[in-house]
């Protein structure tokens, strides 16, 4: 790769929507390429990124922590850290409505923040890491969150306005630990540390994978992944998948754009509502990571190839056949796709 800066040799590159500059320069035209870090040595990331903003954490083997912050939002994050402990970081930033972020902290903080006035204004409400000790955080698409304690219990997260408050700790009893959570529009995935995938919410697209598209209050293990022990899980907004800890894929939920099957057009099943095993080209490659956006998803081969599907109107389906050294992550947002491209140089 002639001219490419050997120091630098890993990138965290996006693609897709940048009407809000959430990728690059507001304004630059969308599905172009945007670079939005640069490391030395393979990095430990965290990407959020909502319909309008992005923000990504780096910590380098060395230590050297990065930040990106892009979009509607990048200008509170100074406001932000000014509100955090010495050597604390803002890990995951997610939208819980167009006005009112929720944000997890490496020291296990939950913090909501809710946009002020046009001089920029913000104002902040914190959960102690002394009462609940959070290791992972999920935004529900119809306000507030779910919370992972340490000890494995699935907590909620309410956020009130006028004035902003957050309350944790609304325990949701299951009879196992949760691992991790993802949710949808209106749809909760949960993986158990049994490795086994719960659902609940609404079902009308198929996306709680039970066969049929009816609601579900409490979560409900999906039968059709019983004896298939699970390593991760993912939502777009109406549609699901779940990686096997063998590295296959299971997909179900709204496929109006071929979201969670990979198909022609013409044998394109519109609900999807049995989790099913998918190939998306790679053949008899296991796939290590997978992630959905609004409507298009990715997956992430231990060989470091990125296979992407589905609504591609914003250039969020990257063609990867320009992209010539191995990808080691592989994120999506709302109409964006993140990847972690790398080594460059050898």
């Amino acid at each position: 790769m002639t001219g490419t800066d050997c120091s630098q040799r890993f990138a965290l590159i996006g693609v897709g929507f940048n009407d809000f500059g959430q990728l690059g320069p507001e304004g630059d035209a969308n599905g172009g390429s945007f670079k939005l870090m640069s490391f030395a040595s393979l990095p430990k990331l965290h990407v959020s990124s909502a319909w309008d903003s992005t923000y990504a954490l780096a910590t380098e083997e060395s230590g050297t922590i990065q930040r990106a912050a892009r979009g509607r939002w990048a200008s509170m994050i100074p406001l932000i850290e000014q509100e955090l402990c010495p050597r604390e970081n803002a890990m995951s930033i997610m939208e819980t409505s167009r006005d009112v972020m929720v944000i997890l902290t490496t020291n296990g903080r939950v913090i909501a923040v809710e946009r002020g006035s046009s001089n920029g204004s913000c104002k902040l409400n914190m959960a102690v890491s002394e009462t609940v000790d959070v290791v992972s955080l999920a935004a529900r698409g119809s306000g507030g969150a779910y919370v992972i304690c340490r000890d494995g219990r699935l907590c909620t997260c309410e956020i009130t306005r006028a004035p902003l408050r957050l309350a944790l700790g609304v325990h949701i009893p299951l009879r196992v630990p949760v691992l991790s959570v993802a949710c949808g529009a209106d749809h909760t995935l949960l993986l158990t540390a049994t490795r086994l995938v719960m659902s609940f919410g609404v079902g009308t697209r198929g996306q709680l994978g039970h066969g049929d598209i009816m609601n579900r209050k409490e979560p409900t293990m999906l039968e059709a992944l019983d004896g298939v022990p699970m390593a991760a899980i993912a939502c777009g907004l109406w549609h699901s998948m779940a990686l096997s800890e063998c590295g296959d894929i299971y997909s179900w939920g709204w496929n109006d754009h071929a979201q969670v099957k990979p198909s022609p057009q013409a044998d394109m099943q519109p609900v999807v509502a049995v989790p099913t095993l998918i190939d998306p080209g790679a053949g008899d490659e296991e796939f290590c990571s997978i992630s959905c956006g609004a409507r298009h998803s990715a997956a992430l081969t231990k060989r470091g190839r990125v296979y992407v599907w589905g609504w591609g109107y914003y250039g969020q389906l990257p063609d990867m056949s320009t992209i010539s050294v191995s990808c080691r992550a592989a994120v999506c947002g709302h109409w964006n796709t993140f990847l972690l491209i790398g080594p460059q140089c050898r």
